[in-house]
């Protein structure tokens, strides 16, 4: 990669994940899924893979926001850094002292680093914000977020005044639950609603969706997977406004676009995310692209930890392998922590994954096709049996972070927490 030759100044590097989006609701993807058709979700999205790498088998460490994230900016699986974990009444941790992050490494190298956020997971509580100079964070909840626009313009603010190499990270909490496109995507997929989600508040009937009150009908699952799909294209659109802001730092930038985790749409049964380690809700869209990134489409599995690696090797001017993001030890991705239910680990490789059930040790192997689905199948692969048996011992549980009163009360409107025990009909873990 020409933009990371020891003789030039390091690129800037800027980092996008999407929240809950899946890899398959990419264009270029629904267009090899059966029932995908050739919606145009993501026509920005595309022009950028067009022009850079698109990793097809691109893994999350976790199905929900926390763990993914820490292991994103500090390289750590989930066993490691502890963030998958809650303590006996609920709350959830803080990054342990002594685990670096992607921003601090950056930072010692004469960066300037910068994140704009939005997810209540990633409240200066729990830690996520060490090593960044600039932390831009206002939580959200399924109802009430700084929407993509807003974060991008907040993002390229910032970056325009640094004329030094610079480290950006945006989160956009979109296409999170609520399913509420903007009126500049509304009606794109969508038509009126069937009569079982019709005539109620969009909040109710998630939330019924969610906690399982309220089984969705085809019609149903039907309109809200549209309405998905239309907060993903207006996602995509705020890329757009990204790129078109980055003008001639294009060609001295590293641009990197994933997600935190994607988004159960009934796929095995479930919907929301937290609930497995599959791969709608494991594999994650991870588009590399900028001035000196060569155009090229990745088969093998890697996961965000090899990512990590790369920025890092980027950033100390270390040439980078071509592809730009190195394949995982034996091709096989690790995720684990299950937000919900059973204790959860996972091995994923180029052909089939494996599931453990580490309350009941129960195994469940699964045929990776070739458009990413997955299928129950029943022997598992030996070399995915070692990856899980010969995983890291997990680190002790973090200290709780201590919230603020605003970030509890988001991460209870979120589900994530319960309600405090005089308030009825909590909807915290289940």
């Amino acid at each position: 990669m020409s933009a990371c030759a020891p003789s030039a100044p390091p690129p800037d590097i800027v980092v996008v994940v999407v929240d809950t989006l899946r890899a398959d609701r990419l264009s270029a993807e629904r267009r090899l899924s059966a029932d995908g058709g050739a919606r145009r979700t993501t026509p920005n999205l595309d022009a950028l893979a067009a022009r850079g790498q698109r990793y097809t088998r691109a893994y999350a460490h976790s199905s929900w926001t926390l763990p993914s994230m820490a292991s994103l900016l500090t390289g750590a699986l989930p066993s490691r850094h502890g963030l998958h974990l809650a303590d006996a009444a609920g709350h959830f941790g803080a990054l342990p002292a002594h685990l670096r992050t992607l921003p601090a490494d950056l930072a010692r190298r004469g960066y300037r680093t910068a994140a704009v956020v939005n997810n209540t997971f990633l409240a200066p509580a729990h830690g996520l914000d060490r090593g960044f100079v600039h932390y831009d964070y206002q939580g959200a909840s399924n109802q009430q977020l700084r929407r993509a626009p807003e974060t991008v313009a907040a993002g390229l603010t910032w970056l325009g005044e640094e004329t030094t190499p610079a480290f950006l990270m945006l989160h956009l909490m979109d296409p999170h639950l609520d399913y509420d496109p903007p009126a500049s995507a509304r009606g794109r997929w969508s038509g009126e609603p069937p009569p079982s989600v019709a005539d109620r508040p969009p909040g109710e009937v998630f939330e019924e969706v969610r906690t399982g009150r309220l089984v969705a009908t085809a019609a149903a699952r039907r309109h809200l997977t549209d309405l998905y799909d239309e907060e993903v294209w207006a996602v995509d659109a705020a890329l757009g406004q990204l790129v078109a802001g980055l003008g001639e730092r294009w060609a001295r930038t590293v641009l990197v676009v994933t997600a935190d985790h994607g988004e159960e749409l009934w796929d095995h049964g479930g919907f929301e995310h937290g609930h497995s380690l599959l791969g709608e809700v494991t594999r994650v869209p991870l588009v590399v692209a900028g001035g000196g990134v060569a155009p090229l489409v990745v088969h093998h599995p890697v996961g965000h930890i090899d990512l990590h690696a790369a920025l890092r090797d980027v950033a100390a001017g270390r040439a980078t392998s071509h592809p730009f993001v190195a394949k995982a030890t034996g091709g096989v991705v690790l995720s684990e922590g299950c937000l919900y239910g059973a204790s959860c680990v996972s091995a994923v490789d180029a052909e089939h994954r494996l599931v453990v059930d580490l309350d009941s040790g129960v195994r469940s192997t699964w045929a990776v096709l070739s458009d990413g689905r997955e299928r129950r199948v029943i022997t598992a692969k030996g070399k995915l049996v070692e990856a899980l048996t010969g995983r890291p011992g997990a680190s002790p549980l973090p200290p709780a972070a201590e919230l603020s009163p605003a970030a509890a009360e988001a991460l209870r409107s979120l589900g994530y927490l319960p309600d405090p025990p005089e308030a009825t009909g909590s909807r915290g873990r289940r």
